[in-house]
């Protein structure tokens, strides 16, 4: 576990004759976090210092202190012309949970526009010591053909490695493919097609947000904005992608009223006849559904007959609402069905 701890400013709201009462102000990630702590006091005095000005102590008075914690190493985080970026080396995720952990930190996937960029990053993971290991980045295929950076900008400068774009799995329909930074080739990139393959990743700091306009089927409901595609149909997996690149999650209903307020609009929409993707997954480690959108539990389901069927954990399945059942909900593999998806807004 690693620690950061960057002291600003102290202010004493109460002493007694064995402990003082503080509140200890400090910067974590630009965030201003204010804590109490209880400080003993010697002899009287804690610090040889006034309580308005930076401080040094001259005894080590802190018996003890809960630390703040974080997953990510301090020294991981560095600056690249302006721009900040996170070396993430503490466990591996697949592309999906690496790239939904990089939005929880207000930042994207990192997206390379350079040569420079892409060789000091290559310098920086070699110097963290993981030269042997591959990378995550923002870069993905998309079913109109063709790799964008997932913050919607065009792919203009590449650093392929001898051989790629591998063809192999880009003729399939709607196979979502990444770019991985492939340490074998001197971190050169590789296209792998969507599977639970565990890389480290790096996160980038968002500069600029995708200021695109939204389509013309999205609409508001108890505040958030919903976006229907019923423009090309892709696996739940080409999904998640899909509405994590407009800042929003696959689907998750939360109470009656917003599955019958769906259900209405894709009526509205003329797709009365047409199966919706939604965020709702089976754990592949004990069967359990729970929505993929961050912080979502499941607090209403609304399943068709026979519905959840068991289901093969060697495979992933998602939820789907069914028009042949008015659509309630029923259970297809994530991978091999196509549908049209709806996304919700859920990140800040």
């Amino acid at each position: 576990m690693n620690f950061q701890l960057c002291v600003l400013s102290i202010a004493f709201t109460m002493c007694s004759a064995n402990r003082s009462e503080s509140f200890l102000e400090f910067s974590y990630y630009n965030k201003s976090i204010q804590i109490q702590l209880v400080l003993p006091v010697l002899n009287g005095t804690i610090f040889n210092h006034s309580t308005d000005s930076k401080f040094e102590s001259t005894t080590p008075i802190l018996e003890s202190i809960t630390a703040i914690s974080t997953t990510d190493p301090p020294h991981n985080t560095f600056v690249f012309n302006g721009t900040q970026y996170l070396f993430h080396t503490e466990y591996k995720e697949n592309w999906l949970d690496a790239s939904r952990y990089c939005w929880n930190k207000g930042m994207r996937l990192v997206a390379i526009y350079s040569a420079e960029e892409n060789a000091w990053i290559a310098k920086t993971i070699k110097e963290l010591g993981y030269g042997k290991d591959d990378f995550w980045t923002g870069g993905k295929y998309w079913p109109q053909r063709q790799f964008k950076w997932n913050d919607a900008n065009e792919i203009e400068f590449v650093n392929w490695a001898d051989g790629e774009p591998a063809k192999g799995n880009l003729t399939l329909p709607n196979n979502v493919h990444f770019i991985l930074l492939k340490a074998a080739a001197d971190f050169k990139w590789t296209n792998e097609w969507f599977k639970y393959d565990r890389n480290y990743f790096i996160c980038k700091e968002i500069v600029q947000a995708n200021t695109d306009p939204l389509p013309h089927s999205t609409f508001m409901f108890t505040g958030k904005k919903f976006h229907f595609n019923t423009t090309f149909k892709m696996s739940a997996f080409a999904g998640f992608s899909y509405c994590y690149d407009k800042r929003m999650t696959l689907l998750s209903i939360v109470s009656k009223e917003e599955d019958n307020w769906i259900v209405s609009k894709i009526k509205q929409l003329g797709c009365g006849s047409d199966d919706f993707w939604t965020g709702g997954v089976f754990n592949q480690f004990n069967g359990a559904f729970g929505w993929n959108a961050i912080n979502d539990k499941v607090t209403f389901t609304n399943w068709a007959d026979d519905q959840p069927r068991k289901v093969d954990v060697r495979f992933a399945h998602c939820a789907v609402l069914e028009a042949s059942t008015e659509f309630k909900w029923s259970i297809r593999l994530c991978q091999l069905n196509y549908n049209y998806v709806i996304c919700k807004e859920k990140f800040p």
